[in-house]
């Protein structure tokens, strides 16, 4: 497993990237997005705030998907 910060997210937004090529965001120390297969996924009730929006933003940009807004955002596929 890796663990790194998401630039620009001022320490708040961290990414456990693990061997099977998946990962997880963490916002603020809670689980509220995963990536796998290509795809990206939220977990229930993500995003609550928009710094955590913004933090799933950056999160799906890193691997590669388009900028999605909050409402963009809350209609991912469920983790």
């Amino acid at each position: 497993m890796k663990t790194f910060e998401l630039i620009g997210c001022n320490h708040k937004a961290v990414v456990n990237e693990y061997d099977d090529h998946s990962a997880e965001l963490l916002s603020y120390g809670t689980k509220v997005a995963t990536f796998a297969w290509g795809r990206m996924y939220r977990i229930e009730g993500q995003p609550q705030s928009n710094t955590t929006a913004k933090h799933m933003r950056e999160f799906a940009m890193f691997y590669g998907l388009p900028y999605m807004t909050k409402a963009e955002l809350k209609k991912l596929p469920l983790a």
